[in-house]
């Protein structure tokens, strides 16, 4: 025997038939471990109240996230168009809200206007009218500056309206003044103070009332030349009637009558003659006459 021991066999076994499992035990494989069976899916709405679940305005987001940006891109919308008014649709409680939320009193007693208003000075104003548009102004919608500044505007339109209605008057009635000055010469003012008392004579205590009646033209009846020249023919024709009133005017000619009394005389012989004969008695008093005829004659101008 060597010093060096000789290696022992160290070759593996060869691979035999599997063992025979124990008496009782079948030789099929053991199932695999079942894994869990998944929970159903949930939505991302699921935690929210039934009712509000099936809003399509809800389900069409598939996400927490969608639903997010889609009310971001709403309020942008919103914000671009301003307030979005109701539809035809609307309750009348939505459009009352609507048109309040924009500045529209809740009744029409509560206008501002109705306490604040004053109508400009020396216009003739309805006092019912302010009182039957408030409530048009509720039922359209109008808001408390809108009609505020509806009512401002209306009144300075009419007040404009009725002062330049009155200048126009006025001057009318100083035209017609001066035509009738002018017609009437030196005879004006005793053919007037005939004129005013033969109305009154006829008008009697219907005066006041009737003198004060607008014509078509807005002239007041007696501030009317034609009807300064009928009563003071009136007043002429009654002769020594009496009229309302003491005459305090001497009556004189118009430049028309004054004219017409000076062609007589120039064309009568016999005061030719006299004008002429400066010892005539007559002569001195005809000429004066005849003065006085020539002033009222150029007076009408």
């Amino acid at each position: 025997m060597s010093a060096a021991a000789a290696s022992p066999d160290v070759t593996p076994p060869q691979a035999g038939p599997p063992p025979t499992p124990p008496s009782g035990v079948t030789g099929t494989t053991p199932p695999a471990a079942s894994s869990p069976t998944p929970a159903p899916a949930s939505g991302p709405f699921d935690s929210l109240p039934v009712e509000l679940r099936g809003d399509p305005n809800l389900t069409k987001y598939k996400s927490v996230e969608e639903l997010a940006r889609g009310n971001l891109e709403l309020v942008k919308l919103i914000g671009a168009k301003g307030i979005i008014p109701p539809g035809k649709d609307a309750t009348p409680e939505a459009v009352a809200a609507f048109h309040e939320s924009l500045g529209t009193p809740k009744s029409a007693e509560g206008y501002s206007v109705a306490k604040s208003f004053t109508p400009p000075e020396g216009l003739p104003w309805n006092p019912s009218l302010l009182p039957g548009l408030l409530p048009v102004f509720k039922e359209a919608g109008i808001t408390d500056a809108q009609a505020s500044k509806l009512v401002e505007a209306y009144a300075k339109t009419q007040d404009e309206a009725y002062r330049g209605a009155m200048t126009e008057m006025a001057q009318q009635k100083e035209t017609a003044d001066t035509a009738l000055r002018r017609e009437w010469g030196t005879a004006y003012d005793a053919k007037m103070d005939v004129a005013q008392r033969a109305y009154k004579a006829y008008a009697g205590k219907n005066a006041d009332a009737a003198g004060a009646l607008m014509l078509a033209d807005g002239t007041p009846l007696a501030e009317h030349p034609m009807m300064k020249r009928i009563f003071a023919a009136i007043g002429e024709g009654q002769g020594e009637a009496p009229l309302i009133g003491e005459a305090n005017r001497r009556m004189t000619m118009t430049p028309a009558e004054a004219a017409a009394e000076l062609f007589k005389i120039d064309n009568d012989p016999e005061q030719v003659k006299i004008l002429r004969d400066s010892t005539h008695r007559e002569h001195d008093a005809l000429m004066a006459r005849r003065s006085a005829l020539h002033k009222s004659k150029v007076s009408g101008g």
